[in-house]
């Protein structure tokens, strides 16, 4: 009796390790599926952020580890919202862009928000890169991250001072979105 009782625990045991792997099986496709969409439709230079969508404030927690909160309606100006993430390709590929739009922007027309989508290796990257006199934020809200969907990157978000999307640049920027860009900023790029 002892090997057919050990015998019905394996087999429920192999039953129930098999439909878990089918489970992860499927659910590993699925996500795969979704990647592949999600690439194509950032290779496309489409956007997921829709112009003119209201957006919340930017909030979260800056190099210093303090809470910073970019709200509307108490700025005049306009806030671009700069995305990365330290372990993105892209992003690298674009600081060269960035750099040149932190140094030419007109800062009485733009407030500028770098924000990484995550805290690993943030800090780091923005020592690399030089990046200064802008607020950095290094752990954005989750409602943050979900709402400006900040697993798209590098993203270059401008909105209006109410809040209100008007372009969205996904990407590294080349031909014709770097003429957009800088069109829209009044900056030259490389």
């Amino acid at each position: 009796m002892a090997t057919l009782s050990t015998f019905e625990f394996s087999r429920t045991t192999v039953l129930v390790s098999v439909f878990l792997l089918l489970g992860l099986l499927a659910l590993n496709a699925a996500l795969i599926v979704q990647n592949r969409n999600l690439n194509s439709s950032i290779q496309k230079g489409e956007a997921a952020l829709v112009e003119g969508q209201s957006m919340p404030a930017i909030a979260g927690i800056d190099l210093e580890g303090r809470e910073q909160i970019f709200d509307w309606g108490n700025d005049n100006r306009k806030t671009l919202l700069m995305n990365f993430s330290p372990r993105c390709g892209y992003c690298r590929a674009n600081m060269p862009n960035w750099t040149a739009i932190l140094q030419g922007i007109d800062k009485s027309a733009y407030r500028v928000v770098v924000v990484s989508s995550i805290s690993d290796g943030a800090k780091e990257y923005i020592e690399k890169y030089k990046i200064k006199d802008v607020p950095v934020i290094v752990e954005p809200e989750p409602k943050v991250l979900i709402n400006y969907l900040m697993h798209i990157t590098p993203q270059t978000i401008l909105l209006n001072p109410d809040g209100k999307i008007e372009k969205v640049w996904v990407g590294k920027f080349v031909n014709e979105q770097k003429t957009n860009i800088e069109k829209a900023l009044n900056v030259s790029l490389p």
